[in-house]
Protein backbone atom coordinates (compact mmCIF):
# COMPACT_ATOMS: atom_id res chain seq x y z
CA UNK A 1 0.00 0.00 0.00
CA UNK A 2 2.68 2.88 1.05
CA UNK A 3 5.81 1.14 -0.39
CA UNK A 4 5.25 3.29 -3.99
CA UNK A 5 5.48 6.42 -1.73
CA UNK A 6 8.93 4.99 0.01
CA UNK A 7 10.42 3.06 -3.05
CA UNK A 8 12.81 6.13 -3.78
CA UNK A 9 13.58 6.91 -0.29
CA UNK A 10 14.60 3.21 0.63
CA UNK A 11 17.06 3.07 -2.00
CA UNK A 12 18.86 6.13 -0.80
CA UNK A 13 19.21 4.69 2.69
CA UNK A 14 21.22 2.53 3.92
CA UNK A 15 19.52 -1.09 4.38
CA UNK A 16 20.44 -1.50 8.16
CA UNK A 17 19.56 -4.12 10.61
CA UNK A 18 16.68 -3.23 13.10
CA UNK A 19 14.70 -4.71 14.79
CA UNK A 20 10.69 -5.57 15.13
CA UNK A 21 10.35 -4.25 19.17
CA UNK A 22 10.71 -0.45 18.24
CA UNK A 23 8.48 -0.17 15.43
CA UNK A 24 5.52 -2.64 17.25
CA UNK A 25 6.06 0.04 20.36
CA UNK A 26 5.45 2.71 17.85
CA UNK A 27 2.35 0.49 16.41
CA UNK A 28 1.05 0.19 19.76
CA UNK A 29 1.58 3.73 21.20
CA UNK A 30 0.76 5.66 17.94
CA UNK A 31 -2.06 3.46 16.81
CA UNK A 32 -3.56 1.11 19.04
CA UNK A 33 -3.29 3.62 22.08
CA UNK A 34 -5.07 6.41 20.04
CA UNK A 35 -7.43 3.85 19.01
CA UNK A 36 -6.62 4.81 15.44
CA UNK A 37 -7.73 8.66 15.92
CA UNK A 38 -6.32 10.64 13.50
CA UNK A 39 -6.09 13.92 15.91
CA UNK A 40 -4.70 12.04 19.13
CA UNK A 41 -1.99 9.87 16.85
CA UNK A 42 -0.49 13.14 15.00
CA UNK A 43 -0.22 14.78 18.55
CA UNK A 44 1.69 11.53 20.19
CA UNK A 45 3.57 11.31 17.43
CA UNK A 46 4.63 15.22 16.93
CA UNK A 47 5.51 14.96 21.18
CA UNK A 48 7.55 12.46 20.84
CA UNK A 49 9.45 14.39 18.48
CA UNK A 50 7.76 13.03 14.71
CA UNK A 51 8.36 15.62 11.92
CA UNK A 52 5.67 16.78 9.49
CA UNK A 53 5.60 14.20 6.25
CA UNK A 54 5.83 16.71 3.25
CA UNK A 55 2.95 17.37 1.43
CA UNK A 56 3.82 15.80 -2.08
CA UNK A 57 4.87 12.69 -0.30
CA UNK A 58 1.77 12.31 2.20
CA UNK A 59 -0.37 12.66 -1.14
CA UNK A 60 1.66 10.06 -2.90
CA UNK A 61 1.16 8.19 0.45
CA UNK A 62 -2.21 8.40 1.03
CA UNK A 63 -3.09 7.89 -2.47
CA UNK A 64 -1.13 4.46 -2.67
CA UNK A 65 -2.66 3.68 0.48
CA UNK A 66 -6.42 5.14 -0.42
CA UNK A 67 -6.65 7.01 2.90
CA UNK A 68 -8.92 10.34 2.90
CA UNK A 69 -8.07 13.03 4.78
CA UNK A 70 -4.67 11.84 5.27
CA UNK A 71 -1.92 13.38 8.25
CA UNK A 72 1.40 11.93 8.33
CA UNK A 73 4.74 12.01 10.51
CA UNK A 74 8.16 11.15 9.87
CA UNK A 75 11.54 10.60 11.51
CA UNK A 76 14.93 9.32 10.68
CA UNK A 77 17.56 6.90 12.41
CA UNK A 78 20.30 5.18 11.16
CA UNK A 79 18.55 2.42 10.41
CA UNK A 80 15.95 4.44 7.89
CA UNK A 81 13.24 6.23 7.87
CA UNK A 82 9.86 5.59 9.97
CA UNK A 83 6.35 7.08 8.74
CA UNK A 84 2.82 7.36 10.69
CA UNK A 85 0.05 7.31 8.39
CA UNK A 86 -3.39 8.41 9.54
CA UNK A 87 -6.89 9.16 8.38
CA UNK A 88 -10.16 7.33 6.95
CA UNK A 89 -10.41 4.38 4.61
CA UNK A 90 -13.04 2.36 3.06
CA UNK A 91 -12.78 -0.97 3.02
CA UNK A 92 -15.12 -4.01 1.41
CA UNK A 93 -15.65 -6.72 3.95
CA UNK A 94 -18.22 -9.34 3.98
CA UNK A 95 -21.58 -8.10 2.52
CA UNK A 96 -20.71 -4.72 3.74
CA UNK A 97 -18.18 -1.34 3.37
CA UNK A 98 -16.54 -0.27 6.43
CA UNK A 99 -15.55 2.93 7.17
CA UNK A 100 -12.58 3.36 9.19
CA UNK A 101 -10.47 4.83 11.16
CA UNK A 102 -6.51 3.77 9.71
CA UNK A 103 -3.34 4.16 11.23
CA UNK A 104 -0.24 2.52 9.72
CA UNK A 105 3.27 2.89 10.98
CA UNK A 106 6.20 2.00 8.33
CA UNK A 107 9.80 1.75 7.85
CA UNK A 108 12.24 1.11 5.65
CA UNK A 109 14.76 -0.70 7.87
CA UNK A 110 14.68 -4.42 7.58
CA UNK A 111 13.61 -6.15 10.56
CA UNK A 112 14.71 -9.64 10.54
CA UNK A 113 12.33 -12.29 8.44
CA UNK A 114 9.32 -12.99 10.28
CA UNK A 115 9.89 -10.96 13.75
CA UNK A 116 6.71 -8.64 12.77
CA UNK A 117 4.26 -10.98 11.56
CA UNK A 118 5.17 -13.13 14.39
CA UNK A 119 5.05 -10.14 16.76
CA UNK A 120 1.59 -8.84 15.17
CA UNK A 121 -0.30 -12.77 15.45
CA UNK A 122 1.18 -12.99 19.51
CA UNK A 123 -0.71 -9.47 19.73
CA UNK A 124 -3.84 -10.78 17.77
CA UNK A 125 -4.08 -13.51 18.94
CA UNK A 126 -7.12 -14.90 16.79
CA UNK A 127 -6.47 -16.71 13.37
CA UNK A 128 -5.13 -14.42 10.65
CA UNK A 129 -8.25 -13.99 8.69
CA UNK A 130 -7.87 -15.28 5.09
CA UNK A 131 -9.63 -12.34 3.35
CA UNK A 132 -7.18 -9.95 4.32
CA UNK A 133 -4.02 -12.23 3.71
CA UNK A 134 -1.88 -12.57 1.13
CA UNK A 135 2.16 -13.21 -0.14
CA UNK A 136 3.71 -10.28 1.92
CA UNK A 137 0.75 -9.78 3.80
CA UNK A 138 -1.21 -11.16 7.31
CA UNK A 139 -4.30 -9.44 8.57
CA UNK A 140 -6.62 -9.98 11.61
CA UNK A 141 -10.17 -9.35 12.29
CA UNK A 142 -11.15 -9.21 16.06
CA UNK A 143 -13.27 -8.27 18.87
CA UNK A 144 -12.04 -5.94 21.33
CA UNK A 145 -13.11 -7.33 24.88
CA UNK A 146 -11.75 -5.07 27.25
CA UNK A 147 -8.50 -5.08 26.15
CA UNK A 148 -8.78 -9.02 24.85
CA UNK A 149 -9.32 -10.39 21.67
CA UNK A 150 -11.89 -12.54 20.59
CA UNK A 151 -11.72 -14.07 16.62
CA UNK A 152 -14.67 -12.68 14.44
CA UNK A 153 -16.70 -14.65 11.60
CA UNK A 154 -16.08 -12.75 9.11
CA UNK A 155 -16.88 -15.34 7.08
CA UNK A 156 -21.23 -15.03 8.11
CA UNK A 157 -22.02 -11.69 6.37
CA UNK A 158 -25.17 -10.74 9.03
CA UNK A 159 -22.61 -11.59 11.83
CA UNK A 160 -19.81 -8.93 10.94
CA UNK A 161 -21.92 -6.26 10.02
CA UNK A 162 -23.68 -6.67 13.47
CA UNK A 163 -20.13 -6.83 14.86
CA UNK A 164 -18.76 -4.15 12.63
CA UNK A 165 -22.00 -2.13 14.05
CA UNK A 166 -21.15 -2.87 17.92
CA UNK A 167 -17.97 -0.44 17.95
CA UNK A 168 -15.26 -2.79 19.22
CA UNK A 169 -14.91 -4.72 15.36
CA UNK A 170 -10.72 -4.16 15.44
CA UNK A 171 -9.13 -4.79 11.82
CA UNK A 172 -4.92 -5.16 11.89
CA UNK A 173 -2.58 -6.12 9.31
CA UNK A 174 1.52 -6.56 8.95
CA UNK A 175 2.90 -5.86 5.57
CA UNK A 176 6.03 -6.50 4.20
CA UNK A 177 8.10 -5.80 0.97
CA UNK A 178 11.66 -5.50 -0.05
CA UNK A 179 11.78 -1.56 0.60
CA UNK A 180 8.78 -0.97 3.60
CA UNK A 181 7.64 -3.07 6.32
CA UNK A 182 3.83 -1.50 7.69
CA UNK A 183 1.65 -2.23 10.81
CA UNK A 184 -1.87 -0.93 10.33
CA UNK A 185 -4.83 -1.18 12.68
CA UNK A 186 -8.53 0.30 12.10
CA UNK A 187 -11.51 0.88 13.75
CA UNK A 188 -14.78 0.81 11.74
CA UNK A 189 -16.82 4.39 12.23
CA UNK A 190 -19.78 3.38 9.94
CA UNK A 191 -21.53 0.60 8.16
CA UNK A 192 -23.13 0.71 4.80
CA UNK A 193 -24.33 -2.48 2.46
CA UNK A 194 -21.82 -3.53 0.05
CA UNK A 195 -22.85 -2.03 -3.47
Amino acid sequence: MLKAGLLALALALPAGAAWAAPMFDDFQGLCVKTAADPAATVAAATAGGWSPVPAPLLAQFSGAAGVQDADGRMRSDANGLSFVLVGHKQLPVGGATLSVRFCAVATTAAPPAGQLPDALSAWAAVPAAASMSKPGQTGYFFLDDAGGHKPVPMDDPAAAMAMAKSGHLRLAFVQESKSIHMLAFAIPFDVSPAT
